[in-house]
């Protein structure tokens, strides 16, 4: 039905121009502050002890940004998005080793792996659904975000249950002494953001909401050019946190998360079927920091987490509703684990529990013929949910002598499901090496698992593709990773160049992504296991300065896949195994003045073609079943013409779409007065207007091209005070 519903869009683009319940356990966990010989043998103050615990979760020093990223909000700047938004996660399809998928979205293949394997957490909460329309732009409010890390190797034992890449975003802490905030508008969203004290120095808050606004666009634009059928998008976010700090060494939080997408599709004369999607995220956090003494600190979480995503599709006869058709997949989640951080000179070690209950429910369907009032006429499907349990305990250490610093992880974790259970173990070993106090060497090895799957029918990155548990005929997807590179800082230039090999199995695929969209009684027929590799070169240069600053990645990598069922059991290449990737960003201050400042920003991205399965033949099939009586059924020439005629298709992923180019700008203005400051930025997408090819398909006798988005322009407005 996505399929069905996203082609339906472009079309309609193009042609107007555009564990147990929750098990209660207490850990120890997460060794992790940074070693400071030089420091004087003293108690640190309070405050100090605070102000460690709010920011304990580091990759390491920012200059080693081989497989670890560290950046905040000033450095997403220079990126122009379709809606003009600035996007904690756009800033990540600008890194090496990062394919993206279609233009303009937010669905990231690292290393290879799919868009499903990446984690994204909020304050270490998974969010499953982190986007919004369609993949367009994040579900992470700017005005929350207070620095983001992003590994893509290297990474932490106490963060497991992803194959691919993890993207850590903190939230700020509520201002405790004075009120503060802002408004933000542009022609797709307004946004709002306040913070404050409620009891000064011990209790404050924050809340931040977004809203889009075109649903009301559309209507207007509907009535002014009198557009058949009605199209409905929505989407809307919040985010409320509670700060409190009794004491100088405890800390408590409480934070909750909502968003909500939907779009819906009707046709004024009943010709073609109606379509409504429907996705969302529902988080309630709370956790408590206690910092035992100087070099020891006791973090304890608990979370709810439910994230949905529903399909429907209607048909009708005669202007009279005859079948309704609904899809969902659902995840709930409860987890709770605590950490203990804890520092002994030059050495940092972590050990921890945690504790989490699954329920997914795959695939559910409700099927209704005729009136869903009446009972009798009334057929229901649904797939049961599946309960899962894992318990996972692990342990970091790391020690630094001179110029060398080692560090080994390792996570253990039970998995239980049903009559199926495993015992699965991450390792992550990593070896730094400064050469001098301006270069060095770096060398990683991750052995990563997930226990659960998602399918992507249309491999974009957006929250509509369905999610099953792991199981004994779908195991934990597995992958390991190895990594060497080095670094060099020149001044206030930084460089690296590395090279990575990653092989995975248990993968899960559709055998053909159109299938789950059929009326059935199972869907694990429709799926199958297999299995892939990636390795590539990954380069970064930066440039950090008060006038300008720029970066670019180059990636030069190669993807496949191996599935029994697909491509005749031969290996093929994965749809977004794109050979070339370079990306360039910058931003140069134009003019600077007492009260304000102006910038330009560019930004491009080169990459060869995705791949695409095409057709390349046609021949006549055999007649199906009661063709005779079909026929008097009133079907059109091309229904026709689909039931007697069979494409020859190539290879799976077998032809190579031409190159993909894109170039943006943006203008920025600051001005800032006694109590507020203003900020207006102007963008142009795809400033070249080039038509990038997303599809290719044989249609009327010739070949035709679907593009995504030509030229887009962008303004936003935002007012701090």
């Amino acid at each position: 039905m996505t399929v069905h519903v996203f082609s339906r869009i472009l079309r309609f683009t193009i042609k107007h121009k555009r564990t147990f319940s929750l098990i209660f356990l207490c850990c120890l966990s997460s060794f992790y502050v940074e070693a400071q010989n030089d420091r004087p043998e003293q108690p640190a103050p309070d405050t100090a002890r605070i102000v460690t615990l709010d920011s304990v979760v580091i990759t390491g020093s920012r200059l080693r940004r081989n497989n670890t990223y560290q950046y905040t909000l000033n450095e997403i700047k220079p990126l122009v998005t379709v809606l003009g938004e600035q996007d904690v996660l756009r800033y990540i399809g600008t890194l090496p080793g990062v394919s993206q998928g279609m233009e303009g979205g937010l669905g990231f293949f690292v290393r290879g792996s799919n868009s499903g394997n990446n984690r994204f957490t909020l304050d270490d909460v998974p969010v499953y659904g982190n986007t919004h329309l369609f993949g367009l732009f994040s579900v992470f409010s700017p005005d929350i975000v207070e620095n983001v890390n992003f590994f893509s190797g290297k990474l932490p034992a106490s963060s497991g249950d992803f194959l691919s890449s993890l993207t850590q975003i903190s939230s700020k802490n509520p201002d405790t002494e004075s009120y503060h905030g802002n408004f933000s508008i542009s022609p797709f969203l307004v946004g709002a953001n306040l913070t404050g004290d409620l009891v000064k120095n011990k209790l404050s808050f924050q809340v931040a909401g977004r809203y889009s606004l075109l649903s009301q666009e559309i209507r207007l634009l509907e009535s002014m050019l009198e557009m058949e059928g009605d199209i409905v998008p929505e989407m809307a976010d919040l985010y409320v946190k509670l700060h409190y700090r009794p004491h100088a060494n405890h800390t408590l939080n409480a934070s909750g998360y909502y968003s909500n997408d939907y779009f819906k599709f009707e046709n004024s004369n009943f010709s073609s079927p109606n379509f409504a999607e429907n996705w969302g995220n529902k988080i309630f956090r709370l956790s408590w920091n206690w910092s035992l003494s100087d070099s020891l600190q006791l973090n304890t979480m608990a979370y709810y987490n439910r994230f949905f995503t529903v399909q429907k599709q209607q048909m009708f006869n005669n202007n009279v509703l005859d079948k309704e058709f609904r899809m969902q997949t659902a995840l709930n989640e409860q987890a709770l684990h605590s950490t203990l951080n804890y520092q002994m000179g030059n050495r940092k070690v972590a050990v921890g529990l945690q504790s989490m209950r699954r329920e997914i429910y795959p695939a559910s369907r409700k099927i209704y013929t005729g009136n869903r009032d009446t009972e009798s006429n009334n057929v229901q499907s649904v797939n049961p949910p599946s309960s899962a349990v894992i318990i996972t305990a692990f342990g970091d250490y790391e020690y630094k002598y001179k110029s060398v610093t080692a560090s080994a992880g390792i996570r253990e974790s039970y998995y239980r499901i049903h009559d199926y259970h495993s015992f699965d173990n991450n390792i992550h070993l990593a070896l730094s090496i400064e050469l001098s106090k301006k270069n060095g060497l770096e060398l990683s090895y991750d052995r990563f698992s997930q226990f659960y799957h998602v399918l992507e029918g249309l491999p974009v990155g957006w929250n509509l593709d369905l999610m099953i548990p792991s199981d004994k005929q779908f195991q934990p997807e597995k992958a390991q990773q190895f990594y060497v590179g080095g670094f060099q800082t020149i001044q206030q230039f930084f460089l690296s160049l590395g090279a990575y090999y990653k092989n995975m199995k248990n993968l899960a695929s559709y055998k053909n992504p159109a299938n789950i969209f059929s009326i059935q009684d199972n869907w694990r027929d429709e799926v199958i296991n297999g299995k892939g590799t990636s390795y590539g070169l990954e380069f970064r240069g930066e440039r950090s300065g008060e006038d300008w600053n720029a970066s670019l990645s180059y990636s030069l990598s190669k993807t496949d896949r191996l599935f029994k069922e697909i491509n005749n059991g031969e290996k093929f290449p994965f749809k977004f195994d794109r050979r070339h990737i370079l990306n360039f960003t910058g931003q140069i201050r134009t003019r600077q003045r007492q009260n304000g400042k102006q910038y330009f920003s560019l930004s491009s991205s080169f990459s060869s073609g995705h791949n695409i399965t095409v057709p390349i033949a046609m021949y006549m099939g055999v007649e199906p079943p009661f063709w005779s009586w079909q026929l008097s059924n009133d079907l059109s020439i091309k229904e026709q013409e689909n039931a007697m005629y069979r494409q020859l298709m190539s290879d799976v992923n077998g032809y190579s779409l031409p190159y993909y180019l894109r170039i943006d700008v943006g203008y920025g203005f600051l001005h800032t007065w006694k109590y507020f400051t203003s900020e207006c930025t102007i963008g142009v997408f795809n400033v070249l207007n080039r038509q990038n090819p997303y599809l290719l398909f044989y249609d009327e006798g010739q070949w035709k091209q679907l593009s995504i988005f030509p030229l887009i322009p962008s303004i936003k407005w935002s007012l701090e005070f």
